[in-house]
């Protein structure tokens, strides 16, 4: 079977399932047709998570088990995990720019170094003002929300 089609197969699967429906590494792997927690399982896992998620259904890790199909109230709480850990990526980066040894620099490396880590700062308070913004609106009951827009 080609990756494609295995990768069709598996999105059949899952699409098929309740959310809350538990895979076992075991099973997943079964599924895409390669050894568990090997490279190849990994990277069809890669693939296979973002077609269910275009189709509304998201996988969700459970450690030392395996996977299982979210529910709908938890990809809010799901997309809020991936945002904090983006944030605290781009903290990270910021780090290592403003770390950097910009005094062994040569002229052009130096001025490339300085453009962008005036983006890193930037793109790194504007996402840590985004979580801010979203857990204040998550704290909020309902109707003072609607109230807003």
């Amino acid at each position: 079977m080609t990756q494609k089609e295995i990768l069709s197969n598996a999105l059949k699967d899952v699409l098929s399932r309740e959310y809350g429906h538990a895979y076992t590494h075991e099973e997943m792997a079964e599924l895409l047709c390669c050894e568990k927690q090997t490279q190849p399982y990994y990277m069809m896992y890669s693939k296979l998570y973002r077609l269910c998620m275009e189709q509304g259904k998201l996988l969700e890790s459970l450690p030392k088990f395996g996977y299982k199909v979210a529910e709908p109230d938890d990809h809010l709480s799901l997309a809020k995990r991936q945002v904090k850990q983006s944030v605290k990526k781009a903290k990270h980066a910021t780090s290592i720019m403003k770390h950097a040894p910009t005094d062994r620099m040569s002229p052009v490396a130096r001025e490339a170094h300085q453009r962008v880590s005036d983006r890193y700062l930037l793109l790194t308070a504007k996402m840590t003002e985004a979580v801010t913004e979203i857990n204040k609106l998550e704290r909020q009951p309902r109707s003072a929300i609607e109230l807003q827009c």
